[in-house]
């Protein structure tokens, strides 16, 4: 038992030591995560208002263009298939884009992840 209670206090008093290492990553990785985030976010919000805007009126464009003949209907199906192949594609985009992307924290689980291994050794 008191095997146990001195490897539990080595154990702590190692992690001790190696607190400062962690939140040291711990804000480089939030930090990296952050300005990623925001840069993202800012980037679709502004791509997607003004695409979304474009395509909008090039839409009813397209529409009124071909009103009087007798493509009418055929027209405002295309343009429906479109905006939806559309958003198929900005999806795939979207997921493709994040499977690209290193986990956030990485460097944080790596590094206890290493100090586990070396915790385990010394038993």
């Amino acid at each position: 038992m008191f095997d146990r209670v001195r490897r539990v206090q080595s154990i702590a008093k190692y992690l001790h030591g190696r607190a400062p290492e962690y939140i040291r990553l711990a804000r480089a990785d939030s930090g990296a995560f952050r300005t990623e985030l925001i840069e993202a976010i800012g980037g679709v919000a502004v791509a997607g208002a003004a695409g979304l805007l474009f395509i909008c009126f090039l839409s009813v464009a397209i529409i009124v263009t071909s009103w009087d003949t007798r493509f009418r209907v055929l027209t405002a199906w295309l343009v429906c298939v479109g905006w939806g192949v559309l958003a198929a594609a900005g999806l795939g985009y979207a997921r493709s884009a994040v499977r690209g992307r290193p986990a956030p924290f990485d460097a944080l689980s790596a590094a206890l992840l290493h100090d586990l291994g070396v915790i385990e050794k010394t038993e």
